[in-house]
């Protein structure tokens, strides 16, 4: 890979004997990668070693643990930094609930909860990605100046490169992570489910009309950024090499193709306002309740019960149906670290001081 673009470059060599290779070693395998041998200067190496750990646990006492200290991956789907950046978010937002008063005393114990497994999923996934991208194998007449060597190229970077596609078209891992199970994060109301499932939300018209026309059962709009994703899914599927592993990985269409959602433990989705703005730039500040229904009533509740806890909470009212057709709610309050907390369609039967003690983990 280029490091300036002009005349710095980085080569990876592999090396399974796990060893120093010689400079008379180097240089071969760099002449053999090149095509053959060339004038070069070779200004470092770096002896590197791919590893595949989680920490038992994120926290013991007032001790944590975040980013590369409690987990340690292959590079092969560049998790590492995504991933430690997560840590760092769900951390600190909680940290600074105590720090200002209004965290209950579970807080702090839903750190390791609801990161350790995202960690876990993201280090598995990349080592399934090593696995990929060895699939290939030997293959001696790789580079033979005749018709065969030509068809073997083909076929192997044929099949090399729908396999790889996993690696490259990942948004499933980047942004699918979710927290369903936390215990900071509200189930939804069996009521609005049902609800939702006789009378789903109407498709704006705006949408309607976008091309290709077409919708999910659920009135998500077929786009063309979606059959892409769909095609790249099935070459993936039906030209990749079978790669064994010996853990059961996460099916392909979980890590390729990704839906915004609004169930609570999600990513609160990104939707395009009408000032230019994105329902995104809501969010990181403190919780904010979206209210999506002009006739919703109950902003007195929310606003004295987290007055109450001393919670900084933000209502903000909208009413662009694109935003509802997404969040699908009337009301849903987010997680300082953007992630939805609650939804539901009515003031909740138990309260809204019982949702906001239950998020805040009292």
């Amino acid at each position: 890979s280029a490091i300036n673009g002009r005349h710095e470059w980085r080569a990876q060599l592999f090396n399974d004997e796990r060893r120093a290779l010689s400079e008379d070693e180097i240089i071969a395998r760099l002449n053999r990668m090149i095509g053959r041998p060339v004038e070069y200067q070779i200004v470092s190496t770096l002896n590197w070693v791919r590893r595949e750990r989680v920490a038992a646990s994120y926290r013991k006492g007032r001790v944590f643990l975040a980013g590369d200290a409690c987990h340690a991956t292959s590079p092969t789907g560049g998790f590492g930094m995504n991933t430690g950046i997560k840590d760092a978010v769900d951390l600190a937002w909680k940290l600074d609930a105590v720090m200002a008063g209004w965290a209950g005393p579970r807080l702090l114990d839903t750190y390791d909860l609801e990161r350790r497994p995202s960690g876990a999923r993201a280090v598995r996934e990349a080592s399934g990605n090593w696995r990929r991208m060895m699939s290939p194998g030997s293959n001696p007449r790789l580079l033979e100046a005749s018709r065969d060597g030509a068809l073997l190229r083909y076929e192997v970077g044929r099949r090399f490169s729908a396999t790889m596609l996993r690696e490259w078209y990942k948004l499933g891992i980047d942004l699918g992570y979710a927290y369903p199970d936390s215990p900071i994060v509200c189930p939804d109301d069996p009521a609005d489910v049902e609800a939702q499932t006789r009378s789903p939300d109407p498709v704006p018209e705006s949408l309607a009309t976008e091309s290709p026309s077409g919708f999910l059962a659920d009135g998500t709009p077929i786009s063309s950024v979606m059959l892409r994703e769909w095609q790249r899914l099935q070459t993936h599927l039906s030209e990749g090499s079978e790669v064994r592993m010996e853990w059961d990985e996460l099916p392909a269409c979980e890590v390729m193709v990704y839906r915004q959602t609004s169930r609570p433990g999600s990513r609160a989705p990104h939707v395009w306002l009408g000032n230019g703005r994105s329902t995104l730039d809501w969010y990181g500040r403190g919780w904010v309740l979206l209210k999506l229904d002009a006739q919703a009533t109950g902003d007195k509740d929310w606003n004295e019960a987290a007055q109450a806890r001393r919670m900084p909470l933000e209502i903000i009212p909208c009413d662009e149906p694109a935003v509802r057709t997404a969040y699908r709610r009337a009301w849903v309050l987010v997680r300082p670290d953007g992630h939805i907390a609650w939804r539901g369609d009515r003031l909740p039967a138990r309260g809204t001081g019982a949702v906001l003690d239950r998020c805040r983990g009292a």
